[in-house]
């Protein structure tokens, strides 16, 4: 009985008396799944970072500054600044609650997306998914007569030469393709385009993809990420968009 209790520490001693060599050795035998493991995460990484699109939040403050009475002279008014009419004797009549109204207005909303372009989209067709290049494509989408604003067109655009592209719309299955122009116009469902080079050199290869969505339509895509919000105890907004 006494021997086999020596037997039996002993076994116990050597299975706990690994040495730290024997660890590393145990792990290094699987070096290469670790190195495969490292190279896919790796490969993964660049993939998401190469083809996802950037997305960006603005944000801003913007400080009101209101209408002024003055004691003097009756009152008058003007857009003086707080502490000058404070200084003056005056107060400052603002109505945040207008000022936020006229910021979160589909008006004024309508009005940066007329400017901006922010309706129209274009994207660089690659092996595996198109990509978003915003305004970074070699040229530009001109509406030039729209009657119908009701649905989204989707343009492709292939064979860019000094003079001319090739472009193609409609079903995947039935698609129209035709070659127009620099500057001249064309008609897709009643709604009259022209495409404007922004450069005099192109690429055989390059193929784009121009999405024209309709104003409204992009209006009210935008208005629910703007932010419009009063800063406590203050005259200023802050207006944030992601």
């Amino acid at each position: 009985m006494k021997n086999e209790l020596q037997g039996l520490v002993q076994t116990n001693t050597s299975a706990g008396g690994k040495s730290i060599k024997d660890t590393v050795l145990t792990y290094v035998y699987y070096w290469p799944l670790f190195l495969i493991s490292l190279l896919v995460g790796l490969g993964l990484g660049y993939i998401k970072l190469r083809y996802t699109a950037p997305l960006y939040a603005a944000n801003t403050v913007i400080n009101v500054k209101g209408e002024t009475t003055t004691s003097r002279g009756g009152g008058g008014g003007g857009s003086n600044d707080l502490i000058t009419s404070a200084m003056q004797g005056g107060r400052s009549v603002i109505n945040l609650d207008n000022e936020l109204g006229r910021l979160r207005s589909a008006r004024l909303m309508t009005m940066v997306v007329r400017k901006s372009d922010l309706n129209i989209s274009y994207y660089r067709v690659g092996r595996f998914i198109d990509m978003d290049i915003y305004h970074d494509a070699p040229l530009r989408l001109i509406p030039r007569d729209i009657q119908d604003s009701s649905n989204t067109i989707s343009i492709g655009i292939s064979g860019l030469t000094p003079t001319s592209a090739t472009i193609r719309y409609g079903s995947e299955e039935n698609p129209t393709e035709k070659v127009v122009q620099w500057n001249q116009g064309f008609v897709i469902n009643n709604n009259t385009y022209q495409l404007t080079p922004l450069t005099s050199t192109f690429s055989a290869i390059d193929k784009f993809v121009v999405k024209w969505n309709p104003t409204l339509a992009t209006v009210y895509e935008l208005l629910p990420k703007v932010g419009v919000n009063v800063i406590a105890r203050t005259s200023n907004i802050a207006i944030g968009i992601t």
